[in-house]
């Protein structure tokens, strides 16, 4: 966690149509505008990461601690990962459009999660959406985590796919 002041810098140097989000009180699983995420987001990584792009994913993996729980409640206290992972389309509507999200469970402890008919920011499809998959293995019981992002867009695959295991 970064404080008060971080969020008030992080505020001062962010466009006027993406600040309110900051100034605002938040509002978990709101949708708004990719260009107003990606302006926060560019913001943070400049202003609190000192332009580490690689800490896009405990960042990515933090917002999906706090939102996760709330839009999978029943999911966490019932399902395994994979159930978990299978479901992960309801969650990629509430915070990303256009697109879709769909998740392939390969055998016990291994999963492919792919994002089709959309394009992101490259940080978001190396570091968030990877520490956000990750997330969302170890909130419903998975241990020993690995994410990896083995197809990109950003790399002339025809889509991105980010593969979990776990045990």
């Amino acid at each position: 966690t970064w404080g008060e002041d971080t969020l008030r810098r992080v505020a001062e140097a962010t466009a006027p149509v993406a600040r309110r989000h900051l100034e605002d009180e938040p509002v978990t699983m709101a949708w708004f505008p990719l260009e107003e995420m990606v302006e926060i987001d560019q913001r943070i990584i400049e202003v609190a990461m000192d332009g580490d792009l690689r800490q896009m994913q405990p960042f990515g993996a933090t917002i999906a601690s706090y939102d996760l729980p709330t839009i999978y409640r029943a999911l966490y206290r019932l399902g395994t990962p994979a159930f978990v992972l299978k479901s992960i389309g309801v969650a990629y509507r509430q915070y990303l459009r256009p697109g879709w999200a769909r998740t392939e469970v390969h055998e016990k402890g291994r999963a492919t999660v792919t994002i089709g008919e959309a394009i992101y920011p490259r940080y978001l499809c190396k570091y968030g959406i990877a520490g956000w998959v990750e997330s969302a293995i170890t909130l419903s019981g998975g241990e020993d985590v690995r994410v990896a992002h083995v197809e990109c867009l950003h790399e002339g695959d025809e889509r991105c796919r980010w593969e979990g295991r776990w045990r």
